[in-house]
């Protein structure tokens, strides 16, 4: 192998770069490939294999990508640059099936993990490099995947892979080639099931917010030497795909149905570089209220790890490099709580965050609620209104408490027919003004299950799993992955929730060199598709309906 040799005066090495990483193209281990600056967006001529030309904004700039399929079928899609700092084989020069009118080409490798990047095109002292796009980093990985009937988020573009299914005797291969999120070039195969169910399979290795049931069991698995289970979307129960487990635990990927996931088909939204030198900061300030309620005083309600997970949940917001201040209180009632956030009064800089930890339940009619000390019951969406009175730059809302429903209860949906004027009339305020937004709900189990407690010297599962995860440099959906796999290794049964309804990225560990003047809040939005109140929460479509006067069918 050999490095790729430079003819143009205007390329680049990763020694004449600017010192502060702006504009650079990596690949997925961080080697250092190309510029930004040596992107081609011109047209040459297409030969064969062309199969589509769009332009998004990529590393930082406006690109002109291209889709070409291989011999075999293989879809990849590339952006062109002038030159690349790149291994390639310069005795296997090949002119069979060019895609560019004239060039012949070369598989091109990192130089690094040397893992395949695609193709450098010759024509004879002309040259240009074709990266494949999914095979960078970038603000590309970052895509969201979500549920297409509700919206919750489910997976990012940077979990995605290519499963070979293990074909029956006679079973015709009818694989489709598709740019997932306009750049990420995939191989998705249609299966069906002893039913003749056909399903396209999207297969990813992480995925969030879904619950698993019925068992696993290997019967006619797609996939060979893997048992699997059915996975229903904690949002709104449709099914949406399969987890997939091999005798190993480490081996795990999950196939979800194409038809049931939003942001395959449609061209991703513009992008941008994320949290990296370029994006503006800010220094912010930032307010967090902990509850933990052991209701001591009540034999028959006492938890025994409530105030533990209070206290350490308090540790560790204090000692992160952009630290929280922390107000803590234990065995608290309905007055107290809400007097510290209100006291926090306007905060539009501010990141707020609130941790509670203790019983819960779904009332009767259907109201997610936190029980207080004294008895009394405090209903989510009033603590979600308060904290959107602050006008915050970002809140954060995490619940460790049961969310059963009381005996007889109501679904939350049907909770709205029977809605109290006070209570429709603060989902309406939510939903007319933006207070609702940049806010993130971290729950520690679904609706109608319940949350396992720790003992009086432990914590309990969740709250352990989250404050292992909040001091590791990570953005919160990394962070919230990692806590429903955690979690659901100690307690299947217990499926973390997470709901966002903001497009901003939050760390909540900065880098420990940059955080006397780095925020943890990106001003540029990220690519997680927003949830808005008025266009997907089925409480606030149902409440609208309830004030035209319609009567509603159950």
């Amino acid at each position: 192998m050999k490095k790729a040799t430079v003819y143009d005066s205007s390329s680049i090495s990763e020694d004449e770069t600017p010192p502060d990483d702006k504009g650079h193209i990596k690949c997925e281990c961080g080697a250092f490939i190309s510029h930004a600056t040596e992107i081609i967006n011109g047209d040459d001529s297409i030969q064969q294999g062309f199969s589509a030309k769009k332009q998004y904004r990529l590393f930082g700039k406006p690109v002109k990508t291209w889709g070409f399929k291989n011999p075999s079928n293989y879809l990849h899609v590339i952006v062109r640059v002038k030159s690349a700092t790149v291994d390639w084989d310069n005795q296997e020069v090949l002119d069979t099936y060019p895609w560019f009118k004239g060039y012949s080409w070369s598989i091109a490798y990192c130089k690094d993990c040397r893992q395949f990047l695609g193709w450098k095109f010759i024509k004879g002292q002309q040259y240009f490099f074709g990266l494949v796009i999914k095979k960078l980093q970038g603000p590309h990985q970052e895509a969201a995947i979500w549920c297409a009937e509700c919206n919750i988020l489910l997976a990012k573009a940077m979990h995605l892979q290519e499963r070979n299914v293990t074909r029956r005797k006679g079973e015709r291969d009818s694989s489709e080639r598709i740019a997932i999120a306009g750049v990420h070039g995939m191989r998705l195969e249609r299966v069906s099931n002893p039913g003749e169910y056909y399903f396209l399979i999207v297969p990813v290795s992480e995925c969030i917010n879904y619950r698993a049931a019925g068992g696993k069991t290997s019967y006619y698995t797609w996939y060979k030497g893997y048992e699997w289970e059915i996975i229903y979307c904690s949002g709104c129960g449709n099914h949406i795909g399969w987890k997939y487990t091999n005798r190993k635990p480490s081996d795990t990927f999950y196939g979800l149905i194409r038809d049931r996931l939003g942001g395959l088909d449609s061209d991703p939204p513009e992008l941008s570089l994320g949290p990296s030198a370029e994006t503006e900061w800010y220094h912010e300030k930032r307010l967090a209220l902990v509850v933990g309620n052991n209701y001591s005083s009540d034999p028959a309600r006492r938890l025994p790890s409530c105030h533990n997970d209070a206290d350490e949940m308090c540790k560790v917001l204090r000692s992160l490099n952009l630290p929280f201040k922390v107000t803590v209180l234990k065995d608290a009632n309905e007055k107290d709580i809400m007097d510290v956030i209100k006291g926090w009064g306007r905060q539009t800089d501010a990141v707020v965050l609130f941790y509670f930890s203790g019983h819960g339940e779904i009332s009767k009619d259907g109201v997610a609620q936190l029980l207080c000390h004294n008895g009394d019951k405090i209903d989510e969406d009033k603590l979600l209104l308060s904290l959107g009175k602050t006008e915050a730059a970002f809140k954060i809302y995490i619940t460790d408490a049961c969310r059963g429903q009381t005996a007889g209860g109501k679904s939350a949906l049907m909770s709205m027919q029977y809605a109290s004027q006070k209570r429709i009339a603060h989902l309406k305020e939510l939903n007319e003004t933006d207070r609702g937004y940049d806010m993130v709900k971290i729950l520690s189990t679904s609706d109608g299950t319940n949350a396992y407690a720790g003992s009086n010297v432990s914590l309990s599962p969740f709250t352990q799993c989250l404050v292992d995860e909040i001091p590791v440099v990570q953005e919160i959906y990394d962070l919230c992955l990692h806590v429903q796999s955690k979690l659901s290794e100690k307690h299947n049964h217990q499926i973390a929730q997470f709901v966002f309804k903001t497009k901003k990225k939050f760390y909540f560990q900065t880098a420990k060199s940059n955080h006397s003047s780095r925020s943890s809040v990106s001003s540029e939005p990220c690519d997680r598709p927003l949830l808005s109140p008025k266009e997907y929460d089925p409480l606030i479509k149902l409440f609208e309906e309830l004030l035209k006067g319609h009567t509603m069918q159950f």
